[in-house]
């Protein structure tokens, strides 16, 4: 009479909270009509397999966190055996980084660059959908540093010009990063390499500081330009977040696609523990 009970709360929990047309509300639709003598026993084994299947999601989950673990503990020194460079500190030889936009015109060179604090990163969120090679993550890095050299050239559309060169540093506090990641291996088979085939991304920013030198001539008036960018910065970057994510993924994708390149997708599936058919 317990079971019994247990199983009607049971369903019922399961009624309230399932979406309309979801597939496990079907399913308990089914068991309801079935002959009493065996509904009992058909929802005890729906529950069952429910329950296998969310610890077979939890253990995935939890192989994928323990990658990203071990990840942090190899980018000190970097693995070449794994195709992983040293990442902490970081370092960019050469970029350039361009932004058109209604609110700004922006080319930015960085040399000699190097970042700091990339290791320190915090889990928040690892939840993947297997079936669909798919997964959300939430990251977030509570501090990072930045130092090297620039140059700076473009305009605020009718407002002032941007000029500037020489060394800088740059600090980021609380850089949340969120969405979801889609993996897709060569040929669409299990012994194809694999490769980030989507990455959608977004993020938040509790605070930067600036200290470009030399930037608007320096001086008080660069002094004046790297305070006002360090307390208005979080918020202008908000209007400019389209093309700030397309540049993180892409960045994310160009660090992250050479090393998966060296699996193919049964190794990267044996590792998280799952046995294909």
């Amino acid at each position: 009479m317990k079971v019994h009970s247990i199983a009607i709360v049971a369903l019922l929990a399961a009624v309230c909270h399932a979406h309309h047309g979801h597939p496990l509300l079907h399913q308990i639709e089914d068991v309801m009509k079935l002959p009493k003598e065996q509904w009992e026993s058909e929802f005890r084994g729906l529950l069952k397999s429910r329950v296998a299947a969310r610890e077979a999601k939890n253990a995935i989950d939890d192989a994928i966190i323990a990658a990203l673990e071990n990840l942090r503990k190899a980018m000190p020194t970097g693995d070449p055996d794994l195709g992983i460079p040293p990442l902490d500190p970081g370092y960019i030889e050469h970029e350039v980084i361009n932004f058109e936009h209604r609110l700004i015109n922006l080319i930015l060179t960085l040399d000699q660059t190097t970042a700091t604090k990339l290791s320190e990163f915090q889990i928040d969120k690892i939840s993947n959908d297997l079936e669909n090679l798919k997964a959300e993550f939430g990251i977030t890095l509570p501090e990072l540093h930045f130092e090297g050299q620039y140059i700076a050239a473009g305009d605020v559309p009718n407002i002032i010009q941007i000029t500037g060169n020489g060394s800088f540093t740059l600090d980021l506090t609380g850089l949340a990063t969120w969405g979801t990641v889609t993996l897709g291996s060569t040929g669409g088979t299990e012994d194809g390499t694999v490769f980030i085939d989507t990455l959608d991304i977004d993020f938040t920013l509790q605070a930067l500081k600036t200290g470009f030198e030399n930037f608007m001539g320096g001086g008080a008036v660069g002094d004046l330009m790297n305070d006002l960018i360090s307390e208005q910065g979080p918020e202008y970057l908000e209007q400019l977040k389209p093309d700030i994510n397309e540049y993180i993924a892409n960045v994310v994708l160009g660090l992250a696609n050479p090393i998966l390149g060296h699996y193919t997708l049964k190794e990267i599936l044996d590792i998280l523990g799952v046995n294909q058919a």
